[in-house]
């Protein structure tokens, strides 16, 4: 029996990505992605890109040059791209990536196998 492995390596994740400038042309691409929402957004003031990995996440660019994520009530920041990306990426395996291997299937079996 074949068995499809959908686990989402960090290569593979972050490879798939465009970047969009933070003006408000682009709003329904922001808000397409749940990156803003109709209420408002959550961007820093000094973002002037924004980088949207298409299997999830997103991270910010400032002005300065400096790459912003920001993940539960925890804000990352760093001059270099890779560790934001892995934090984002930590994230997003643990809240969006769902579909792997064992998936909520196999989690909610799993309950149910202890239960018995």
């Amino acid at each position: 029996m074949e068995t499809k492995n959908t686990y989402l390596s960090f290569q593979e994740w972050k490879k798939d990505y465009f970047e969009v400038e933070n003006k408000k042309e682009n709003r329904d691409i922001l808000l397409k992605y749940g990156v803003i929402y109709d209420l408002g957004d959550n961007l820093h003031d000094e973002t002037i890109r924004i980088r949207i990995y298409k299997k999830g996440g997103h991270l910010e660019i400032l002005e300065n040059g400096l790459f912003s994520v920001g993940l539960d009530r925890t804000t990352y920041q760093d001059e270099k791209l890779e560790p934001i990306e892995k934090e984002l990426y930590k994230w997003c395996n643990g809240e969006l990536l769902e579909d792997t291997p064992i998936g909520l299937k196999g989690i909610k079996e799993t309950l149910e196998e202890r239960e018995n």
